[in-house]
């Protein structure tokens, strides 16, 4: 990031980031046109049940020419990456308990791979979220695992009965359907990938040197203003709509 500050002039645009709903059609279709992409599709693996949180990829930033000054003070011929363009694919919100068992599941996957490092690790990630993650939907949302909105819907019974107290006989009778909330934010492992897979080297590191610890709190005092907690704005749209729901079909409490 001090890289592209500095070593563009002007007002620039640093990377675009559009959606798209096949990442790995995209991804397979822009190698085949010889673009170069980094090495995977960051995050959740691709796997037969709902997409959750983000998955992303990028080609390789373009190698833009430089002038860089040497630490001795001499000029020599340089190459700056810094401008890429990055794709995304956004599943479904997860909750606190969502996201818990999802890091759960990556320390399961980095224990397997460093296990056995020849087996490809997308394999290893998809094998993980089939025995550990629910594969529907539905599922996700009875066990309290993914942020959902909920609707009435249209073709609901008209028999003249009264519908269910519960969310999940309301779902399974028909009365109710779910739509899934998207994910709005960042995976901080995969964002710092996209930027580390334009280096053309590993670098060097200093671990006996700590680095400054920043929060919520610290970044709310910067800035001035209340950072806001997404999980607690996920959960107010999901139980906005389930107050709704209660409200059009007469039930009186809460619906859970």
């Amino acid at each position: 990031m001090a890289a592209d500050i500095g070593g563009v002039r002007s007002t620039h645009i640093n990377h675009l980031t559009p959606r798209v709903l096949d990442i790995d059609e995209l991804y397979r279709r822009m190698t085949d046109r010889g673009i170069e992409m980094i090495d995977t599709v960051q995050g959740p693996p691709a796997w037969k049940g709902p997409d959750v949180l983000l998955r992303q990829t990028s080609f390789r930033a373009l190698a833009e020419p430089r002038a860089m000054r040497t630490p001795d003070g001499s000029v020599i011929s340089g190459a700056l990456r810094v401008r890429f363009g990055e794709v995304e694919a956004r599943g479904i919100a997860l909750t606190r308990e969502g996201r818990a068992l999802y890091d759960e599941l990556l320390g399961h996957v980095d224990e397997q791979a460093s296990r056995n490092p020849s087996a490809p690790r997308d394999e290893i990630a998809r094998a993980v979220w089939e025995r550990h993650l629910p594969d529907s939907e539905h599922e996700l949302a009875a066990k309290g695992l993914a942020h959902f909105t909920y609707h009435l819907r249209p073709d609901r019974p008209r028999d003249g009965g009264r519908p269910p107290t519960g969310l999940g006989e309301l779902l399974r009778q028909g009365w109710v359907r779910a739509e899934p909330i998207v994910y709005e934010d960042f995976l901080p492992r995969s964002a710092a990938g996209i930027f580390q897979s334009n280096l053309s080297g590993e670098g060097t590191r200093h671990s006996d040197q700590q680095g400054t610890a920043y929060d919520a709190d610290w970044l709310s005092g910067a800035i001035g203003r209340d950072v806001l907690d997404p999980f607690a704005l996920y959960a107010r749209q999901q139980n906005d709509s389930l107050a709704h729901v209660a409200r059009e079909l007469g039930l009186t409490g809460s619906l859970s």
